[in-house]
């Protein structure tokens, strides 16, 4: 029966409906908690346009932002795990394969950066290059869409701040990234025009307690604002 003011009936099914089914899935099974800071990325910036310079082509933050994740997961390798809840099992992993949200037109995928922890932050943006446009044009192939151990969502990417985003089940944590802006900041008494970032992650309350995601977060903030430990040489 025609309802008034409904312009479009759209059937609520393939990656969408997947999507939606993984989601409530996840909210259903873990205990999500929440923890936000911000990071000074005036220094980090600085070191992402020289790097830039370097190779001849732009940088984002991003691959900055995913080098400080892997390394921060080595030093919290709890937030590096994922639940068997069949088995009742947590398993922590070695390596670091990163999961990435892509926004396509057909819904939200997470192409993964296998062994993300070996890789340099210019092959690190290839490769989110690489799985981004294969997503995009739905030609990426199923293995590299599943066996991340942790997972990354940019939303300032597309304007937002800060956000609670959904544990990407069976992983027990994911980072979003905010919009990047410009604040008056102190140091030693004096002020300076500088650049914040804020960070939200979500993590699995059944693994992971509260006061060690804030630690997770204050690792990967303290790599960015630390360029020389985050990026020894360029």
């Amino acid at each position: 029966m025609p309802q008034e003011g409904v312009s479009e009936r759209i059937p609520f099914r393939g990656i969408r409906r997947k999507i939606a089914e993984a989601m409530m899935h996840s909210i259903n099974t873990t205990a999500h908690f929440q923890v936000m800071d911000e990071a000074d990325v005036t220094q980090i910036d600085r070191k992402r346009k020289a790097i830039s310079e370097l190779i001849g082509r732009k940088l984002s933050m991003l691959p900055f932002v995913m080098t400080a994740v892997t390394k921060a997961l080595k030093k919290h390798p709890s937030m590096n795990s994922t639940v068997d809840d069949f088995v009742e099992e947590i398993l922590l992993h070695s390596n670091v394969h990163l999961g990435c949200a892509v926004d396509t037109d057909n819904g939200l995928m997470v192409p993964v950066i296998k062994n993300a922890d070996a890789l340099s932050p210019v092959q690190l943006a290839d490769e989110t290059t690489r799985l981004a446009k294969a997503c995009r044009d739905r030609s990426i192939p199923r293995e590299e869409l599943s066996g991340s151990t942790f997972t990354i969502s940019n939303v300032g990417s597309y304007g937002g701040m800060y956000s609670t985003p959904i544990i990407n089940y069976p992983e027990v944590g994911i980072l979003a990234i905010g919009r990047t802006k410009e604040q008056v900041l102190t140091k030693d008494g004096a002020f300076y025009a500088g650049l914040i970032l804020p960070l939200s992650v979500s993590c699995d309350h059944r693994v992971v307690d509260g006061a060690e995601a804030a630690r997770f977060l204050r690792t990967i903030i303290e790599l960015l604002e630390n360029p020389e430990e985050l990026i020894p040489t360029i």
